[in-house]
């Protein structure tokens, strides 16, 4: 294969592109899409901050059956999207033993490994994975990142990451996905509200994972919480990349559906969001999402309980060093 380019897009560029991501493209992309869309609203990662690029010089070019990678480089951090995952997730069977191995990561040292029956899958499959090892060459090794953060990457691509790189953390999640909808009705026992900066301490302290201070209060622009008699009780917000995040239910307020009711409330919020700032949202399908880690039973149990649909293998963190 000839090495490709790798394209960089200006700013005025990202118009085209979430269009044809918005048409074409969801509900696979749709975390990478909500990067776009919360550009300009975030001031933790500004307009122009992080470098977008393409393997095609065209942003309208976002084709289903021929790959297109797509690159956002955070500074050590990678979000990668390539144009063929909708395809792998809407026509992929997702087996039980594939589940087993996105579990683990533990892919037998293949690149592209035969996950899928059909023949015409695979190839193109192959296909992706081909391109994307060109790109991953580039971006790693000739920019001088020796180690760095694969940042919500489908877990398609993981077989080829864990092949060319040392892992140093994998977290696999299942993606859930559900139609945007408004004015979803809620029955709570407190009026519902979002998070201030004042409940950033707390939340930070109750989070799984340590996230930076002025990160999480960056992300309850569109957050719900429920308190009572002022005591924070029950909350969650939307990150970065709109997935919804860090949601918590304090241990002797649980067993109350409150977790449902922040759920439903963001799914309210996250749905005016996309409506009021996604292109043609009149016209065209948005999703609402969440990642819920492989090991958390409870939490898919949740999600799928209020309607949400998995896509595909899912999403991964992985941070990767470069074997020497």
């Amino acid at each position: 294969m000839t090495v490709p380019t790798l394209h960089l897009l200006s700013t005025d560029q990202y118009a085209p592109l979430v269009e044809q991501l918005s048409r074409h493209h969801q509900p696979s992309c749709s975390q990478f899409l909500g990067w776009f869309l919360q550009t300009g609203h975030s001031t933790v990662d500004h307009l122009g901050r992080s470098k977008v690029y393409s393997t095609h010089s065209n942003p309208d070019y976002l084709p289903l059956d021929e790959p297109v990678v797509l690159v956002i480089n955070s500074f050590h951090r990678l979000r990668i999207y390539v144009s063929t995952e909708p395809v792998f997730d809407n026509q992929g069977v997702v087996t039980e033993s594939l589940k087993k191995q996105a579990a683990v990561g533990d892919w037998n040292g293949e690149k592209a490994p035969r996950l899928y029956d059909d023949d015409h899958l695979h190839v193109l499959y192959q296909k992706s994975v081909d391109l994307l090892e060109h790109v991953l060459h580039q971006v790693i090794n000739e920019w001088g990142n020796n180690e760095c953060m694969f940042h919500g990457v489908s877990l398609v691509w993981q077989p080829l990451i864990s092949a060319l790189y040392k892992i140093i953390y994998y977290g696999p999640c299942h993606t859930f996905v559900k139609p945007v909808e408004t004015d979803i009705p809620i029955e709570s026992p407190w009026p519902l509200s979002n998070l201030v900066a004042s409940d950033v301490k707390t939340v930070v302290e109750r989070n799984k994972i340590l996230y930076d201070s002025k990160y999480v209060e960056d992300c309850f622009r569109i957050s719900s919480a429920l308190r009572d008699q002022g005591k924070l009780v029950a909350w969650a917000y939307t990150h970065r990349d709109l997935p919804i995040g860090g949601l918590h239910v304090i241990p002797e307020y649980r067993r109350r559906q409150l977790a449902s009711i922040i759920v439903r409330d963001l799914c309210n919020k996250q749905s005016r969001f996309l409506l009021d700032n996604a292109p043609n949202s009149d016209q065209i399908q948005y999703y609402v999402l969440s990642l819920v880690e492989y090991s958390n039973p409870a939490s898919t149990a949740l999600f799928e309980r209020l309607g949400f649909s998995k896509v595909g293998l899912g999403m991964t963190w992985t941070e990767i060093s470069v074997r020497k």
